[in-house]
Parts: C-alpha cells; structure tokens; sequence
C-alpha cells in the first residue's frame, strides 16, 4: 500500500484572498448600489445627475474598463429621491428640498439644468406647432 505524499513543510494551508473593505465603510458607492435602490436604468440614473437631483460621479478607470465612484451620500439622496417620487412630488418640487437639505456644491448648477429644460420645453413646444 503506498504512503500518502507528504510535504516537507507540514500541511499546505490555502490564504485568505484580501477582502473588499465593506460597503459601509467605502467613501464611495456604486452605480450598482444606486440602481439596486432606484429600481431603474442607468440613463435614469444620469438624468437625475443632469436635473442636478443627483451629485456628479467620479469617472474611473484601470485600463480595463471606465465606471462611476458617487459620493457615499449619493444613496441618501437617491432614497430621498424614491420616496418623494412616490409620494407624488414632481422633480422641480424635490430639487429646493434636496440642496437644502444636502447642499447644491456637488450637483449641477442649477442655472445649467433650468437652461437645459427651457430649452427642451421650447423644442417640444416648436414640433407641436408645426404644421405636419
């Protein structure tokens, strides 16, 4: 019968792979994390951003791939978001809420998201009034 192969230097013991700090304690969160709260796409995502309901992500990259590091209050914001929404507030109703609660330093200026929806609302109103 033949003896088992043993090593010279005792038993082989596998390492620990290093964990990822938990989520908690990142100062960061995912676009991942965001989307699990929203329960919507990523162009929802990035439309909150640009109605500067959200703050602006950091875009990173490893050579790899690109993705997006929010601000760890990035998740309050987009709770508070949910639940306004499901109450019934419009976005422009949630927006003064929101930079007075959290601020507006992180977000977009709110002159560039008025200018912005001005001038969608003046294209949508032009094609209606064109005659077909």
């Amino acid at each position: 019968m033949a003896r088992p192969f043993a090593l010279p230097c005792g038993p082989v013991t596998r390492r620990k792979a290093p964990s990822r700090p938990p989520q908690a304690e990142r100062p960061f969160a995912s676009t991942e994390e965001l989307l699990d709260i929203i329960k919507m796409s990523r162009r929802t995502l990035y439309e909150w951003v640009q109605r500067s309901l959200l703050p602006i992500p950091r875009t990173m990259s490893d050579g790899n791939g690109v993705w997006s590091r929010w601000p760890r209050n990035s998740i309050d914001h987009a709770r508070f978001i949910v639940e306004q929404r499901a109450l019934g507030y419009a976005f422009d109703e949630i927006r003064p809420i929101l930079h007075a609660r959290w601020g507006s330093a992180d977000k977009m200026p709110l002159e560039e998201v008025e200018a912005r929806e001005a001038k969608i609302k003046a294209a949508k109103t032009k094609t209606r009034d064109e005659p077909s």
